[in-house]
């Protein structure tokens, strides 16, 4: 399925438009977010049905550090080869599940809506759903796979792409 049919610049015009029409002060909330998949979803019929669970995991899968999305977070969902399909996964149930599980376990006094996690709540995470090593060093090594960035946090896109679901 081929979902663009104008120029790299063309979208990128729409794009930015699109993202000046719901977002406010170069920002976009979950909600502001919503709105745009509700209305794209009245034209588009890839997604008509799309549920308010799936909306909020792929808000969450494309924001990085912050707790609204930016225009680089908006470019980086819509040039997704399946920015569509992310909202019909056949994983999304268990993923919603496992974004709720990973956000209640980030709580450091950080703003909730920014979600990483440390070694520690990895740890703990694992140990919840029953798939945790009793090794340490195993769930230290586990850790550094899924830490792309090095930066010693998880994000919830590292979170999402060690499960391999998407």
């Amino acid at each position: 399925m081929e979902e663009s049919s104008g120029s790299d610049d063309e979208n990128e015009t729409i794009v930015k438009e699109v993202f000046k029409q719901y977002s406010t002060h170069g920002a976009m909330s979950l909600n502001q977010f919503s709105n745009v998949i509700s209305n794209l979803a009245l034209h588009i019929k890839e997604l008509k049905g799309v549920k308010k669970e799936s909306i909020v995991f792929v808000f969450y899968y494309f924001l990085l550090e912050k707790s609204k999305m930016d225009i680089e977070n908006f470019k980086n969902w819509w040039a997704h080869p399946n920015k569509f399909s992310l909202f019909f996964s056949k994983n999304l149930a268990k993923s919603y599940k496992l974004y709720m599980k990973y956000s209640s376990i980030n709580k450091k006094g950080e703003s909730f809506n920014i979600r990483k996690m440390d070694i520690k709540e990895f740890t703990k995470l694992l140990e919840d759903i029953g798939a945790t090593e009793k090794d340490d060093e195993l769930q230290e090594e586990e850790f550094d796979l899924v830490d792309v960035d090095g930066d010693g946090i998880l994000n919830f896109r590292e979170f999402c792409d060690w499960l391999h679901w998407f």
